[in-house]
């Protein structure tokens, strides 16, 4: 199957002489426009990215949220959204003295406590991340050498 990647990917000439390297992605990618009638427009797309994720002790730590030699494919780069509301905690409580503010999805709420004394900033959210195309899209493991169905 490699070798139909390769020849397919490959000039005429590069064909003829047996000189084709493997492919890179840009190759791969024309090659599956031009044949857009058999591939209904597939393109290969390569997310790297990182996040930082604040723990509970203020540590933070940087990774990549994906995981290492799965694929993915997907109908669509946008794979879910960020369904919310706003926290009940973000109406006027009758006596309360904190100042409230909304920021984007979430709710940064300010107030002290006298005794002991005591200055509290809370962040409070009320959102779930939905993976919207879970049922369309399809994981594939490729460092696995056998077919185990689960």
């Amino acid at each position: 199957a490699q070798e139909e990647v390769y020849k397919k990917c490959a000039t005429f000439i590069q064909n003829v002489t047996d000189t084709q390297d493997a492919p890179d992605l840009a190759t791969v990618n024309a090659y599956l426009a031009k044949k857009k009638e058999l591939f209904r427009g597939l393109q290969i797309i390569v997310i790297d990215q990182d996040i930082t994720l604040e723990l509970a002790d203020g540590t933070r730590i940087t990774e990549n949220p994906f995981e290492d030699d799965v694929i993915l494919f997907s109908e669509s780069k946008v794979l879910g959204y960020t369904y919310w509301k706003k926290p009940i905690d973000a109406k006027a409580m009758p006596g309360s003295v904190a100042d409230k503010v909304m920021h984007g999805h979430t709710l940064v709420k300010k107030y002290s406590n006298e005794s002991p004394v005591q200055e509290v900033t809370e962040g409070i959210a009320n959102l779930f991340p939905a993976w919207n195309l879970a049922g369309r899209s399809v994981l594939m493991q490729v460092n696995s050498t056998s077919w185990n169905k689960n």
